[in-house]
């Protein structure tokens, strides 16, 4: 496992919860190198990615509840990384390419299919969803610290 996300529980009917922490994000960090190296790419792009893909979690996105949210998903990661100018394209896509290169050296690698278009056309209508609009205002945010924080004297 290379990232995990634990969402902050709420009760909906407490309006006194903070809502501004999402959650928690936890990185192994001996998987991100491994992975790090066998996608020849550097640590800390590796660490962005499964940053940005625990965050999409903790947005609301689930990646399998089915296939238009893994394509969903999927298109978030890329479009965030790309705001925020990170390099990659996510953990979805690298996974997948991944998947077919395995596949390829078992079997045949299996055609795309027929609808692939209306499947993209799909991701674009919902750009305008209200996860790609968390996705807008989250990736505003870290692309104004992008960064990272200021690091100062520990108080306490």
């Amino acid at each position: 496992t290379d990232v995990l996300s634990f969402p902050q529980p709420w009760d909906s009917e407490d309006l006194s919860t903070d809502r501004s922490i999402l959650g928690d994000i936890v990185i192994s960090e001996s998987t991100a190198e491994r992975q790090a190296k066998e996608r020849n790419h550097s640590l800390r792009d590796e660490l962005r990615i499964l940053l940005v893909h625990g965050l999409l979690h903790l947005l609301g996105y689930d990646h399998e509840e089915s296939e238009s949210a893994y394509l969903e998903m999927s298109e978030a990661e890329m479009k965030l990384l790309k705001r925020l100018e990170w390099k990659g394209e996510g953990l979805i896509k690298t996974s997948e390419v991944e998947s077919l290169s395995t596949s390829a050296d078992k079997a045949a690698v299996p055609s795309p299919s027929s609808d692939s278009s209306e499947i993209a056309q799909s991701i674009m209508e919902k750009s305008q969803s209200e996860n790609s609009e968390n996705v807008e205002n989250m990736s505003t945010t870290l692309s104004t610290t992008k960064k990272g924080p200021k690091r100062g004297k520990k108080k306490g």
